[in-house]
């Protein structure tokens, strides 16, 4: 074990700590009649109660307890020693949709991001700008209960942006950004409880999974999903239609589109990807399975452009499988290595 000077005083403090409550806890009695703790041998619940049946008993609860210290002051001390995780350098996502009229009035629901960094004891306040005018604050006391608020005196037939404004320590932070589409809600907008993105759906496909990350570096989620088109899984034979990748803005701005080609089958269990800050530049990353002829958000081929390793059941069972790391912001190609496991031979398996 390798331990640096801070974790090795955490230890010996450990240590220490623990020798000190083991002397304290050998001067108690464990009653198994009772839940106390005695520093004597009587028990004011048993009569019949001996100090060797109490004994006995705490013979057998210290090693449960002092385990039990020893573990928790251990993790304890281990995850001070820990450095911090990485984490994604997000806004505040404010998210607003129309809940029609409400009582009598406009209601609009908002919702916004608690991020890891907030203190424990953080509050909000809620700004409304009608028409572009100046913002007014919504809320008559800050919100500390939760990230949601219904503002419940919107004029609906106006354009209304949202924003909000962390309050620590009685003093208000910096405002949010007002997120494009999800943040501004428009004049006689329908009362939908969902936000609704324009797609590029590929004739014949229908939009799949979707994963979420801050692709380029703007603190919002973006959105990359998957297209499928004709799929077909692992048990049965047959041609697919080529599996696609592609990226969104929130409020519908196309990014990029990510072909992955004729050597990549279509199907539920063959194309799984990942969307993830990798390198930690704040830009995320997009991981997945490649072959060759497979197109990037650039249109660069990856491998042999030419190749068509399809039986003639429409299997792929020959030739290289990669992995690709492409570029978040331009669906670039970013670097290809060789897939682990390696296919093999198919009479292997």
């Amino acid at each position: 074990m390798f331990l640096n000077s801070t974790i090795e005083k955490q230890y010996v403090r450990t240590y220490n700590a623990l020798f000190s409550i083991i002397r304290k806890i050998s001067t108690f009695t464990f009653c198994r009649v009772c839940p106390d703790v005695h520093r004597d041998r009587s028990c004011a619940r048993g009569q019949n109660v001996t100090f060797a049946a109490c004994a006995t008993e705490r013979q057998a609860a210290h090693p449960t307890l002092l385990f039990a210290i020893i573990v928790s002051v251990c993790i304890a001390g281990g995850a001070e020693a820990q450095p911090g995780r990485q984490m994604e350098n997000l806004g505040r996502g404010v998210v607003a949709v129309s809940r029609g009229i409400v009582r009598d009035s406009g209601s609009v629901f908002v919702s916004w991001r608690m991020l890891a960094t907030d203190p424990e004891a953080v509050a909000f306040n809620l700004y409304r700008s009608t028409d572009g005018r100046a913002a007014v604050k919504v809320n008559d006391y800050p919100i500390s209960r939760n990230t949601n608020y219904n503002d419940v005196d919107a004029d609906l037939g106006r354009a209304n942006s949202y924003y909000v404004r962390a309050v620590v320590d009685g003093i208000e932070q910096e405002p949010s950004e007002v997120p494009m589409n999800v943040g501004i809600l428009p004049a006689n907008a329908p009362e939908e409880q969902y936000i609704s993105i324009p797609l590029r759906t590929p004739a014949g496909y229908t939009p799949n999974d979707a994963s979420v990350g801050d692709l380029d570096g703007d603190g919002e989620y973006e959105i990359v999903l998957h297209q499928t088109g004709v799929a077909t899984d692992n048990a049965s034979g047959g041609f697919t239609d080529e599996p696609i990748l592609q990226a969104y803005k929130l409020d519908g701005t196309f990014l990029w589109e990510i072909n992955l080609g004729i050597n990549i089958r279509e199907g539920a269990h063959y194309t799984q990807f990942m969307v993830y800050d990798l390198d930690g530049d704040g830009i995320a990353e997009v991981a997945c399975k490649t072959a060759d002829g497979s197109i990037d958000g650039v249109g660069n081929v990856i491998g042999d452009a030419d190749a068509d390793y399809r039986s003639s059941s429409g299997y792929i069972l020959t030739g290289p499988e990669y992995l690709t790391i492409f570029d978040g912001a331009t669906g670039a190609e970013l670097v290809t290595t060789d897939y682990i496991p390696p296919r093999g031979r198919v009479t292997d398996w």
